[in-house]
This record gives structure tokens, C-alpha cells and sequence, in this order.
């Protein structure tokens, strides 16, 4: 049922405490349980997720990070690409359902691939970086597509990544030309 997969809830195991979403994320809270006031508050914060539906508390967030951020730009009127490394150091997968950009119209999941020597590119709904592993967005493979690019080369843009646990990451980019990369 639906609802069963919206619930958020805390569980005690030896000390640790666990949030546990309708994606299956899972990852351990930073505050050890004890009776101090941090300890009651995270409870709180907790409960209230599990009575009004609010999102898992960020404390509770896989562990993902982005390296090496960086955006090609053509033309004003081509495509730009956005490139990264995405890691997961969490003990499940964390998915990747969306991106935008103030700096883009729209900015979407792609990936490109050669199939029987037809390159052919593909707008991917999510993309799942795998618990202890990474995912790399590079030229001729995954990559952000950023339509209508409001950008040159030298600027720095600012990329929001979605994810199904309902967090953002927001990355800065250095923008280089057809002729340049990191």
C-alpha cells in the first residue's frame, strides 16, 4: 500500500538510531541515543515525519557527495552538457530523480550511448548511484542536459540535483568552452 511506503519511523539497534524511507534509503543519524536534549529533540523531529508526512530529517540523508563539476558550453542555441562524479558512501542506493539550474530553461537527465554504431542519446526519469559506489556523467555517457544555456565560458553555474528521498545537493560549476575541459 502507498501509505506503508510514505511512513517514516525510528528504530533503536544497538545505540545507533536508523531513518528509514519509502525508498529503502537508509542511513544512520550522526547523534548517538542517550537522554540528553539532542537526543529528544531528534525524536521530535522524527515523530513529527511520521505524523504530518514530512520528509526524513536531512541529519538522516545518505551520504552523497559530487566532485569535479563542470559544464560545456557551445552556443547559445545548442545544448550545454553538465559533467560530475556523484559518490554514495551510504549503505543504500540513493537515486537521482531530477536537476535544474537558474542557469539552464530546462535541465535534464541524459544519457548517450553507441548502439551498432548509431549514437543515440536518451532522457533518463532517474539514475541510481549504488551504495558504496559512484556514478560518473562524462562525455559520451551520462550527463545533465541543460536547454537554453544562459551561460559563457568562465562563468560558475549553480546545479540543483533531486532525489528520491525528497533531499537537493546544490553544486557549483565551472563552465568551459568546445575547445576546453578540466
Amino acid at each position: 500500500m502507498e501509505r506503508k511506503k510514505d511512513l517514516l519511523f525510528l528504530k533503536k539497534k544497538k545505540q545507533k538510531s536508523f531513518c528509514y524511507s519509502g525508498s529503502g534509503a537508509v542511513s544512520r543519524a550522526r547523534a548517538p541515543f542517550s537522554k540528553s536534549f539532542l537526543h529528544l529533540f531528534f525524536k521530535k523531529e522524527v515523530l513529527a515525519s511520521l505524523l504530518f508526512g514530512l520528509p526524513c530529517p536531512a541529519w538522516a540523508s545518505p551520504t552523497v557527495t559530487v566532485t569535479k563539476p563542470w559544464v560545456r558550453y557551445l552556443l547559445p542555441s545548442i545544448p550545454a552538457a553538465g559533467y560530475m562524479t556523484v559518490r554514495n558512501d551510504g549503505d543504500s542506493a540513493a537515486v537521482l530523480t531530477g536537476a535544474s539550474s537558474p542557469s539552464c530553461g530546462m535541465l535534464m537527465l541524459h544519457k548517450s550511448e553507441d548502439s551498432s554504431g548509431m549514437a543515440m542519446m536518451m532522457d533518463m526519469q532517474t539514475i541510481t548511484i549504488p551504495a558504496h559506489g559512484s556514478v560518473t556523467f562524462q562525455p559520451g555517457g551520462y550527463h545533465l542536459m541543460c536547454m537554453s544555456p544562459a551561460m559563457k565560458p568562465g562563468d560558475t553555474v549553480k546545479m540543483t540535483l533531486s532525489f528520491q528521498d525528497g533531499s537537493t545537493m546544490t553544486v557549483a560549476a565551472p563552465v568551459y568552452g568546445a575547445q576546453s575541459s578540466p
